[in-house]
């Protein structure tokens, strides 16, 4: 079964939650979400070829480097 927008949106609010909480008080967890994030993604563009890293990343407020 394929993973809809919705669902890209559900997995990126959370991230972006956990990254929220864990800035405030850890930052080494924080590091863990993005590089979580940022696996997650991969994943998902492999599995989707119109799935967009960059605006996952945007909307999980994740900052990548170009």
């Amino acid at each position: 079964m394929s993973m809809s927008a919705k669902d890209y949106e559900m997995l990126a609010r959370l991230i972006c939650q956990h990254l929220d909480n864990s800035w405030n008080t850890d930052p080494v967890a924080a590091v863990a979400v993005e590089n979580f994030g940022i696996d997650l993604a991969e994943v998902l563009a492999k599995d989707n070829p119109r799935f967009d890293k960059a605006r996952f990343f945007k909307a999980c407020n994740i900052e990548v480097a170009a």
